[in-house]
């Protein structure tokens, strides 16, 4: 029986169209190969100085950027990017330099964010790009709201929020301060975190909220539900 016009018209749109999915697919896979390769790159490179740890740098921007191209909308791509600006900002001479790639770090973790707006994480490293960049502006108090919102457990939020309120607690809103304090709590009683918050509280002159904040979490877990 003969084939008629149109099912051959709709074979060959099929094969275009599994043609077109192998591509993008090996062009993803080829992306987060790059990806990898260059946070391989960003991490040999802190054992680096000077020049040598320059070259790494770019080299670690330049896949970056190629990978950025193939999927400018892809939220990890971009906020790797707003990492290496980041970086390359905290090595930069003070001045027109060091804020031509903090703006441009915030740029990209606010791409992120636009992208991925329930990533806590990300959110959080906006406010301390945010805080280093501008001081304690409304944007870092809403980004940092924004992450203890949307990830009141993850360790890299715990981190940095408490990092960042134990520096300018003085300044923030009181019902922000509820919320940080109960993630300095948290931050203390994790294993991972609790050595490089003890670390902070003591440049911050905080070792004794700290000790509250472990008084306060044993008695909770005597008598659950004292302190919520």
């Amino acid at each position: 029986m003969p084939i008629s016009t149109h099912s051959r018209l709709a074979a060959l749109f099929m094969a275009c169209l599994m043609l077109l999915m192998a591509v993008l697919a090996g062009s993803r896979g080829w992306a987060d190969l790059e990806r990898l390769t260059s946070e391989k790159i960003t991490e040999k490179a802190r054992n680096l100085q000077n020049d040598d740890w320059l070259r790494a740098w770019e080299k670690s921007l330049s896949l970056m950027l190629r990978v950025h191209n193939i999927a400018p909308a892809n939220a990890d791509y971009t906020r790797q990017l707003g990492l290496l600006y980041s970086t390359r900002s905290r090595h930069a001479a003070a001045g027109p330099e060091r804020e031509q790639y903090q703006k441009l770090a915030l740029e990209h973790f606010a791409g992120a964010s636009q992208r991925r707006p329930a990533w806590a994480a990300n959110w959080v490293t906006y406010a301390q790009a945010r805080y280093r960049s501008e001081g304690l502006d409304k944007q870092v108090l809403i980004a940092m709201q924004r992450a203890m919102e949307l990830g009141p457990w993850e360790p890299a939020v715990l981190g940095g929020i408490s990092r960042l309120a134990m520096i300018n607690w003085s300044d923030l809103p009181s019902e922000l301060q509820i919320s940080a304090w109960q993630s300095i709590r948290n931050a203390v009683a994790h294993r991972d975190l609790s050595g490089r918050i003890q670390k902070w509280a003591a440049s911050a002159g905080w070792s004794a909220y700290l000790k509250r904040a472990q008084r306060e979490n044993a008695r909770e877990r005597q008598n659950p539900g004292t302190y919520r």
